[in-house]
């Protein structure tokens, strides 16, 4: 059994789990802890939090880290012993885990299996790692009141993928969560004691969930009310899980509200009989996606969002067969125009080894923090672990720390910060745009480079849609009434690596840093027409940041999203582009936002008029 086999990984996070409360334990004593709580599962990892007189904070979390990790050099064995029930609700009594003391008063067998690390001991369903030498990958975040312990996949079980937050569904976990904990039903344990309490009535259990989910919907409907730009309200779910009575419910609500909602059933989108795909027996599959007609499904939500009139189909169940009898629905326009503000940093440098004096080319590609940057070195067997790089006469040094991915260094940059300086003024001074190869003349006016609304300096090439807009055309698109979002993606290489793996699914994409203001987001979440995004780095953004009903909220993540044929946008409408590089993943995200097909005619008409591509060329309106 390995940590790449789904059980592994299993056993693989329930060790850390096991190593995390130790390392909390450990760090913060057991006298100042009431309860360390792993809730439920987020992005790949579990949300935790520490009941206590311990105020939680990065430089404890680091701690935190720092004894985990500390315990997983150690290679301390986990033992497993098997005591008896009795023994064990004392034993958990006298550690203060209230939790598992409850939990074991109604377990039917005689014995529990108990895990230990030294004099550490904790009970854990499941298979357990035999040390924790073999717990060497996770990481802690600090989020919202507790931290995120992260952890590798089954598929990368050495790598430790980067924290993105899922806001919206996060904060519905976090609620459903709360309302247990009002309800004084925090574990199983709890529940057991409410419905075996004598004066309690599992009924009232039920009607108070009632009520509370009535609440809940009636919220939601306000919420809406209160918000006229709110068009669309998607209700997902399984087959039979209530999408059905759910939107009953809610269309009432909105009703009391003065609202007049629409229902929209995905019912009426089956594909009529003879293209119903056929399950392994022959029988119509009526359960898979493919027997839903869902271009037809999103070319009339495109449509509505447009502002064009659509006529909706209703499905003839006894003839299996699509029918054309309601009036067609109209939305009003109102678009936003969401834009990239990077600016490209004079990120080429040429300098000279200090150990040598043999000529060096080094290419900025992301800021790590503190003074540490990811590059692109040339000739990168020059650049060792430990080698320093100077350049501009010494105003700035580059100590090799180590080699990354792809062959990339990271390195820290020492200069001088009299007068004010930055790392950004000293580039300024000695560095050079980092031009595309295909751009064979040095520009003249290095701003030629930027965009108008360019403002955030990181970026190591231009998000070159942006390059069409000019400040007369920003003022006309504002007087149209049209909203403008700014949004931050630092372009990095990754965004221009071309892909050579025979499967696209294998395409690995860096990581880039995004944000998105709290301003920006409420702009786009209210837009009443179509999101249009200002080349491929914005709609990156967007796809990254939204939740599955498209909702955004404010953030500052990195996003190593790669886009290709199959995927669902979430939240661009249309798209404003130039005409990219085969085999890159620019051209596959317009190929996955339009289709393959209509790419292929649109690259055809492209040539054949003798179109301009690539960062000066010209752009294309895909909606």
């Amino acid at each position: 059994m390995t940590t790449g086999e789904t059980i592994g990984n299993l056993t693989y996070r329930r060790g850390v789990s096991f190593l995390l409360v130790k390392a909390v334990y450990d760090t913060i004593g057991h006298d100042k802890i009431e309860q360390v709580r792993i809730h439920f599962s987020v992005d790949k990892g579990y949300y935790c939090t520490i009941k206590g007189d311990q105020k939680l904070d990065q430089e404890l979390l680091a701690r935190i880290e720092e004894r985990m990790h500390e315990m997983a050099d150690m290679d301390l064995l986990i033992r497993k012993r098997s005591v008896h029930t009795d023994e064990a609700v004392e034993m958990f009594r006298k550690y203060g885990m209230k939790d598992k003391e409850r939990l074991f008063r109604y377990r039917r067998v005689s014995t529990v299996n108990i895990y230990s690390i030294n004099e550490f001991e904790d009970y854990y369903y499941g298979y357990m790692v035999p040390s924790t030498g073999y717990l060497k990958y996770f990481k802690l975040y600090l989020y919202d009141e507790g931290f995120v312990v992260q952890m590798p996949e089954a598929a990368e079980p050495e790598k430790i993928p980067p924290f993105q937050p899922q806001n919206k569904l996060f904060h519905v976990l976090k609620e459903s969560t709360r309302g247990g904990d009002m309800l004084g039903i925090e574990t199983v344990g709890a529940l057991n004691d409410y419905v075996t309490g004598g004066s309690a009535n599992p009924k009232e259990l039920l009607l108070v969930q009632e009520a509370m989910q009535e609440k809940k919907i009636a919220q939601i409907a306000e919420q809406i009310a209160n918000d006229p730009s709110k068009k669309f309200v998607m209700i997902a779910g399984p087959s039979s899980s209530g999408k059905t009575t759910f939107s009953h419910r809610l269309s009432i609500q909105m009703t009391a509200h003065g609202l007049k909602p629409h229902p929209i059933s995905l019912d009426d989108f089956y594909c009529n009989r003879e293209e119903t795909p056929l399950d392994e027996n022959g029988e119509f599959d009526f359960e898979c996606l493919e027997a839903l007609d869902i271009p037809l499904f999103n070319q009339c939500m495109t449509d509505l969002l447009a502002g064009k009139e659509v006529t909706l189909p209703v499905f003839n169940f006894k003839t299996g067969h699509r029918e054309y009898r309601q009036k067609p629905l109209k939305m009003g326009p109102d678009d936003v125009l969401v834009i990239n503000n990077s600016k490209v940093i004079p990120a080429r440098l040429h300098g000279i080894k200090d150990e040598t004096g043999a000529h060096m080319e080094m290419l900025l590609l992301r800021d790590l923090g503190d003074d540490c940057w990811e590059v692109l070195v040339h000739p990168g067997r020059r650049a060792k672990t430990g080698s320093v790089i100077s350049f501009g006469d010494g105003l700035l040094r580059a100590h090799v720390l180590r080699t990354v991915e792809d062959g990339n260094r990271v390195v820290r940059l020492e200069y001088s910060r009299e007068g004010g300086e930055n790392i950004f003024s000293v580039l300024d001074r000695i560095g050079e745009m980092p031009l595309p190869p295909y751009i064979t003349s040095r520009a003249s006016d290095p701003g030629r480079y930027q965009t108008v609304y360019a403002d955030r300096e990181g970026s190591a090439a231009a998000p070159t849609a942006g390059l069409h807009f000019t400040e007369e055309l920003l003022d006309r698109i504002r007087d149209k009434g049209i909203r403008i979002a700014p949004v931050l993606l630092h372009v990095g290489l990754g965004t221009f690596r071309p892909v050579k793996e025979d499967a696209i699914s294998d395409h690995v994409m860096h990581t880039e840093h995004f944000e998105i203001s709290r301003e920006s987001a409420d702009i786009i979440n209210s837009c009443k027409g179509r999101v249009v995004a200002v080349g491929t780095t914005s709609c990156r953004v967007l796809e990254s940041a939204a939740d599955e009903s498209g909702h955004i909220d404010p953030m500052t993540a990195d996003t190593g999203i790669f886009i290709y044929p199959g995927y669902r946008f979430k939240r661009v409408d249309a798209l404003i582009t130039n005409f990219h590089l085969p085999e890159s993943t620019l051209l596959m995200l317009v190929s996955a936002f339009s289709s393959r097909e209509i790419m292929l005619r649109a690259y055809a008409e492209a040539i054949e008029q003798r179109y301009r591509f690539f960062s000066f060329g010209d752009a294309m309106f895909i909606a």
